[in-house]
């Protein structure tokens, strides 16, 4: 294994530019670069297996047929979560990181198998069409950790947007992919060069293995060498079990209305989803036509969500706060699910979907990112867990089953209504999240309200626990995790 440190790496004139450009200090040009590039591979794949199942499935299937595939979704994701947790517990992340990248591939091949036959069944479709979604979450649940192996903590906080926007760019490339060769080649068979990409990452993730050396993880424990003793029970009852997670989910105001605001925000992406893909089966001829418009929005919008990432987000942060910025995303949803419901034009489709897309990617994943931060690392594990095993599948279950009694009562205004009322849910629940925390909140400070609320009902007779004790952790830092 070859030694490539970052401590090892000579400052050279191009390493200087390259810290100076991008505000980063003590991290190896190469390394980032070389992950930047694995990133670009993945979403290449991603965006390709992405156009080609929404096309297929919205002109061959129809757009009706969405609400029950989005509670094939929640099951799979259920599933897939579920199987995802002992393996990543188990096996090194660059083991499950090659498994998932070889499941894509082979997903992808099978799609192709079943689909060169015109005569496929439309489950055909809605399978692949549930895949794109399941290995899209898992890839984005799993990617952080395996980049944890190769940068420090301190590291990651200045490599992520880099890093992040190889995959804006290499979205923007299968989307010119999926332009110009769509027609020629045939959307079925782009799902071949998806599964070649995806092999092509399996590869060269064990390649980055064996060239770069796991980064020092020493500081990564930082926060939990601080807490005291009684702080430090508290986070291993809250990572090893299920009660200890439980209890610190009733104690700290942001866990639990950052649970409620996750479950309101999956209504709202999957009937924005709903919503824009009915408006692409009635707008255009043929799946090859609305691959070719999906291929062409795909590098327009990831053009746009790179330059938000790479040089807005950080800004915004500190221009309007963490607050400001959260509220501006549910005012978008919000905005979004109001023109989709007066006026839904191709624009508004668009729009709708840059804002479930995009921006939920960009903006929305990179904020909420940083007010988990507040907690410390066991409860932010356990709370990542806790979303994409239980809060996601339940709150794409719950919406499955209401677009479906939506669509199925055939009145005009029930699915707009239904949009308008999930959307005011999640912009009052943010809402209340936003007010657990401030700009300076301690995670400690985060269960103190709580703990004050029970003193009052001690007082009036009501038989409360102890609240455990939490030491501070550090504040908010904006370029973590984005």
């Amino acid at each position: 294994m070859q030694d490539t440190s970052h401590a090892s790496a000579r400052r050279t004139p191009a390493r200087a530019l390259f810290e100076r450009w991008f505000c980063v200090q003590g991290v190896d040009p190469r390394r980032t670069i070389a992950f930047g590039l694995l990133y670009f591979a993945i979403f290449s794949a991603l965006t390709l297996l992405d156009g080609v199942a929404i096309s297929m499935f919205v002109k061959r299937v129809g757009a009706e047929e969405l609400p029950q595939y989005f509670g094939v979704i929640a099951i799979a994701n259920l599933v897939a979560v579920g199987l995802y947790v002992p393996f990543a517990e188990r096996f090194s992340s660059v083991r499950v990181f090659v498994g998932l990248a070889a499941g894509l591939s082979l997903s992808c091949l099978g799609a192709w198998w079943c689909l060169t036959d015109e005569s496929a069944s439309t489950a055909f479709y809605g399978s692949l069409y549930a895949a794109r979604e399941v290995f899209q979450a898992l890839f984005l649940l799993h990617f952080g950790t395996f980049l944890q192996r190769f940068f420090s903590r301190k590291q990651l906080k200045q490599v992520m947007p880099l890093v992040y926007a190889g995959g804006r760019v290499g979205g923007m490339a299968g989307g010119a992919v999926l332009t110009h060769a769509g027609a020629s080649l045939g959307l079925v068979n782009l799902l071949l060069v998806a599964a070649v990409v995806a092999l092509w990452v399996a590869g060269g993730a064990v390649a980055l293995s064996l060239r770069f050396r796991p980064a020092d993880d020493a500081r990564d424990d930082e926060a939990s060498t601080a807490l005291d003793a009684r702080a430090q029970e508290f986070d291993r009852r809250a990572r090893e079990s299920a009660r200890g997670f439980f209890d610190a989910l009733r104690r700290s105001p942001l866990l639990l209305w950052h649970s409620i605001s996750g479950v309101a925000y999956i209504g709202c992406r999957y009937v924005l989803a709903f919503q824009y893909s009915t408006f692409f089966e009635g707008h255009f001829a043929d799946e090859v036509e609305l691959a070719a418009f999906l291929g062409v929005y795909a590098q327009v919008a990831l053009g746009a969500s790179l330059v938000l990432q790479l040089f807005l987000v950080t800004r915004l942060v500190r221009w309007v706060g963490l607050r400001g910025t959260q509220f501006g995303y549910a005012v978008c949803v919000m905005a979004a699910l109001g023109l989709s419901a007066v006026h839904p034009t191709l624009a508004v489709a668009v729009f709708g979907r840059f804002v479930e897309q995009e921006l939920r990617l960009g903006l929305r994943n990179p904020t909420n990112q940083l007010v988990l931060n507040f907690l410390s690392r066991p409860l932010r594990v356990r709370m990542r867990c806790w979303n994409a095993g239980v809060v996601t599948p339940v709150a794409t279950m719950a919406t499955s089953l209401s677009l479906g009694v939506a669509t199925a009562a055939a009145l005009p205004l029930a699915v707009p209504a239904l949009g308008l009322a999930v959307g005011f849910a999640y912009f009052v629940s943010n809402r209340f999240m936003n007010l657990s925390y401030t700009e300076k909140t301690t995670l400690g400070q985060l269960v103190e309200s709580k703990a004050r609320r029970d003193e009052v009902r001690t007082r009036s007779g009501i038989r409360v626990g102890p609240v455990p004790a939490m030491a501070r952790t550090p504040t908010l830092r904006l370029r973590s995790a984005i």
